[in-house]
């Protein structure tokens, strides 16, 4: 499958051909950024990052992502988790996916050890692999450009 990367300045990632950008489209003028096949997809992935500019260095670890995800899983309500997964690369990342009601529900925390990002694709439950694999793909591209100084990594 080919891929192309989307450049956000502050981190970038791959996506499958197809994939884009879809945040502008959507009815919420606060949605976090949002990537999608508009023609063919089941889902719609979306990535809300905090991006470290200066200060003390929090060096996230992948210890910290997991308890980042079973947190963010508990205020949801989002019960108990199924398919986790750890990838650690130039960026480490934390995944686990939930069933909610007729939805699949894929969460992953991704850092570098400096910036975070949480990722979440969902899809109806009938769907669910269908795309859950280039979803998967696409968080494990994902790398942070700025660096304490402000050089490309």
């Amino acid at each position: 499958m080919t891929h192309r990367v989307l450049d956000f300045g502050e981190f970038y990632l791959s996506v499958a051909v197809g994939w884009e950008d879809i945040t502008a489209t959507l009815d919420d003028g606060d949605a976090p950024l949002t990537v999608a096949d508009p023609i063919s997809g089941v889902g719609a992935l979306q990535f809300s990052p905090a991006i470290y500019k200066d200060g003390r260095v929090a060096h996230v670890g992948p210890q910290d992502l997991r308890a980042l995800l079973d947190e963010f899983a508990s205020q949801q309500g989002l019960g108990d988790p199924f398919d986790r997964s750890t990838y650690s690369d130039e960026t480490a990342v934390e995944g686990a996916s939930f069933r909610s009601g007729e939805d699949l529900i894929r969460v992953w925390y991704a850092s570098d050890g400096r910036s975070v990002m949480l990722a979440t694709y969902v899809c109806e439950w009938s769907h669910r692999g269908q795309e859950t694999p280039q979803a998967e793909r696409t968080v494990q591209s994902i790398r942070f450009t700025v660096s304490s100084d402000h050089e490309l990594r």
